[in-house]
């Protein structure tokens, strides 16, 4: 393998990109790129003749008219990919003469050109002022076509600010406009918005399919712009399912669109994602051989992404490549052009270990620092997400809710025409029939206002329940929260706050001391003093170890998956907490038994999450263990004390723990356990942890999975262990965890995650 070394910027023209075979991962920052990806700039009117032949055209056409104005705005449509800075002064050029000579086609046309500019520059505030004032006129206009590319455009500002309801509305609208006006080319890409809106929710199965709807007609129609759309969202999902195969290839074809239509952004993109898969499959020259594409690329916007870009994957690359001198360099180079959190959050981690190894150990717990302080940014990022997916989820029941009651009164409305008709035919035989309809009619208008009334008032109430029920509930859980927070920090605060009013009494003691002349009645004091300072410090950290485990456990199933072989994880993860164990206490001895499966299959977890949990279950199992250990001891010396012959069971205890993985069907529940997650179809591996230790009765095990529980003396545990270990099987792993215990007699632990 040839030697990688750092890439120059050059401006030169990019060479094609070979097709080679690919793999399953995940993707890093693509998604946080879809938010600028989301809706790309799209020709509002379409491409009439060549840049060439229009600037031609320009030139030759000197008089200040509507014709002039129609030329600039579609050359700055047709610049758009290739510099969009010209873009934008060519448009504001448009804008001006429009103005001047009071051209309003004109004008709306290079307003929604600066709206799609700005937005694709992130500029929101100048994009949405010029967007909505495009829409004015083109509905002023009547111009469907262009309406819905504000409608396009208004969407996608929406989306990037993750107000995804607002999004899905504009979204509507647009399809709607599309559809009615039988615009295949916006239905395409109505569809390929609506699709990104569920990528952003993590609903990849809708947004698939909106995704598909958007290939197929684009193809069928030979939309090659709409091909162009769909494919950055599809590579997306690739990466995220972590099929990278398919995700080469996707981006692949889109690279070769990109090319085509001269679009750098989205060549740089597509580089990113294809070098990205690349070095997941170690494929390192093929890697470093797209990096150098990414750095041909110019900057078309004065926003440096694909310098970026080079710099967060040559820091990874040379990471892999173990070369500490490079990944420094391209490290801190990053860390001085991006502040984005999600670069910056993967880098600071790979420079840590870096300055590690070389020795620069300041530097290093530096990045580490700014690592930590950056989980802030980037939880405040995801509950905003968090809370836009609520948002979207609420409006869209409540849209249903809706649906539901038009539905409903459309059927009532059937119902009462059907019978108001029935009557007019009836009132034909007669003035006396006439008037009898007549009046069941006027009688049925009343009911239908009354029921219209009672409808809107009860849809009121349930709005208004609704909003209490959210608050209450939110509140409800805050406190409980709250209080648990409080009671598990209070204890270690209140021995810190005893015992440094102890140690500033002693701390007056010993002066008064010195002052006597008594020196060894002060070092006394003194001595003592030191100790109440442990103590401080002992409770301090436990006060610190409680903070950490709630951190640990608002993070739990964030970790990266990946295919891992389970036995051997098992394997290390025994023996590691053993060997923990023994360190802690040397005079401890255990029986350990592997039982592991042949021919397992490896499975898609994170293996430090699942590490994490093996590691709580084997911690307690030992510690359960130790614990009878010391019991069956203190019998032994009673027994020795009595002179008894006999002794009781556990005077003879060894202590004993076994872990197992098997392959059973999914749903198979071990008898009289108590289960945490959901069932799931297919098959499953089952790791099964059992102790001889000193068990549980039923009461702690229906509670062992709450926050802040904990069976351990004061300052031996926070309580946080087992409650983690649930959330990364369940809600991490869609898996299973299940416990049976008897008092006395040990317990058996049983983790079971689906196979694919």
């Amino acid at each position: 393998m040839t030697a990688i070394r750092p890439i120059p910027r050059s401006p030169s023209s990019h060479s094609p990109i070979s097709q080679v075979p690919s793999h399953p991962v995940t993707q890093p920052i693509e998604i946080f790129l879809l938010s600028i990806l989301l809706f790309l700039p799209f020709g509002i009117s379409g491409q009439t003749a060549s840049l060439d032949s229009l600037r031609l055209q320009l030139a030759q056409h000197e008089n200040k008219d509507r014709a002039r104005v129609d030329l600039l705005n579609q050359i700055a449509l047709e610049v758009r990919h290739i510099d969009g800075l010209e873009s934008h002064d060519i448009y504001t050029t448009s804008l001006a003469l429009a103005q001047e000579m009071s051209y309003p086609y004109g004008e709306a046309r290079a307003l929604l050109g600066l709206g799609f500019n700005h937005r694709f520059r992130s500029n929101l505030e100048k994009a949405h002022r010029f967007t909505s004032q495009a829409k004015e006129v083109f509905s002023s206009l009547q111009d469907t076509t262009n309406m819905i590319a504000c409608y396009y455009n208004l969407a996608a500002m929406a989306a990037m600010q993750s107000r995804l309801v607002e999004a899905f509305n504009y979204n509507m609208e647009c399809l709607q406009l599309a559809e009615d006006s039988d615009d295949k080319k916006w239905v395409v890409l109505s569809n390929t918005s609506l699709a990104n809106v569920y990528v952003e929710l993590y609903e990849n199965e809708k947004a698939t399919e909106y995704y598909q709807r958007a290939f197929d007609l684009a193809t069928r129609e030979n939309d090659i712009d709409g091909l162009e759309h769909c494919l950055p969202g599809m590579s997306i999902l690739a990466l995220r399912r972590g099929d990278y195969l398919e995700a080469i290839r996707l981006s692949t074809q889109g690279y070769q669109l990109a090319v085509k239509g001269r679009n750098i952004n989205l060549q740089g993109r597509y580089l990113y994602r294809m070098a990205t898969s690349r070095m997941e499959l170690s494929q390192f020259d093929s890697c470093y051989a797209l990096i150098q594409e990414i750095a041909k690329l110019p900057d078309q916007i004065g926003l440096d992404r694909n310098e970026i870009r080079v710099a967060f994957l040559l820091t990874k690359l040379y990471d892999r490549k173990g070369d500490l001198r490079r990944t420094i360099q391209h490290g801190e180079s990053l860390l001085s052009m991006s502040e984005d959190s999600r670069f910056v959050n993967e880098i600071h981690p790979i420079l840590a270990k870096a300055y590690a190894r070389t020795g620069q150990y300041q530097e290093a717990f530096l990045s580490n620092e700014k690592y930590i302080a950056n989980q802030d940014s980037l939880k405040n990022l995801e509950s905003s997400q968090e809370v836009a997916r609520i948002e979207f989820n609420a409006a869209m029941d409540q849209k249903q809710r809706e649906i539901s009651l038009l539905s409903e009164n459309e059927k009532l409305v059937r119902e009462r025409s059907l019978q108001q008709n029935r009557m007019l035919w009836m009132s034909m035989a007669g003035l006396i029939l006439l008037s009898t309809a007549l009046f069941f009619l006027w009688k049925g208008g009343q009911r239908r206002k009354r029921n219209n009334a009672i409808l809107k008032d009860t849809l009121a109430h349930l709005k208004a329940a609704q909003t209490q029920l959210v608050h209450a509930e939110k509140m409800a859980s805050l406190g409980e929260l709250t209080a648990g927070i409080a009671h598990e920090i209070q204890n270690p605060l209140n021995f810190v706050n005893n015992f440094s009013d102890v140690s500033n009494e002693m701390i007056d003691e010993a002066m008064e001391e010195l002052e006597k002349g008594d020196q060894e009645e002060a070092r006394d004091i003194l001595f003592d003093l030191k100790g109440n300072l442990a103590k401080i410090h002992h409770h301090g950290d436990r006060a610190s170890s409680i903070v950490k485990g709630m951190l640990t456990h608002s993070r739990s199933g964030a970790g990266e998956k990946k295919l891992t072989d389970i036995n051997a994880l098992c394997d290390e993860y025994m023996r590691l907490s053993y060997h923990g164990m023994r360190a802690k206490n040397k005079s401890f001895n255990a029986d350990l038994r592997l039982n592991l499966g042949e021919n397992l299959p490896k499975i898609n977890v994170d293996p430090q999450g699942i590490g994490r949990v093996m590691l709580n279950i084997l911690n307690n199992a030992f510690y359960a263990c130790a614990e009878r250990s010391r019991s069956a001891c203190a019998e032994r010396s009673r027994s020795a004390t009595h002179q008894k012959r006999s002794l009781a069971s556990d005077s003879n205890f060894q202590p004993r723990v076994e872990l197992s993985t098997t392959i059973v069907p999914a749903g198979f529940v071990p008898t009289g356990a108590s289960v945490g997650g959901a069932e799931s179809g297919g098959s499953e591996i089952q790791i099964t942890i059992t102790d001889n230790g000193s068990g549980m009765s039923p009461e702690i095990q229906e509670k062992l999975f709450q926050p802040f529980f904990t069976t351990k003396p004061t300052g031996e545990g926070t309580g946080l262990g087992m409650s983690i270990s649930y959330d990364i099987v369940t809600k991490g792993h869609g898996g299973t965890i299940s416990v049976v215990s008897s008092k006395g007699e040990g317990s058996t632990f049983v983790i079971r995650l689906p196979i694919g």
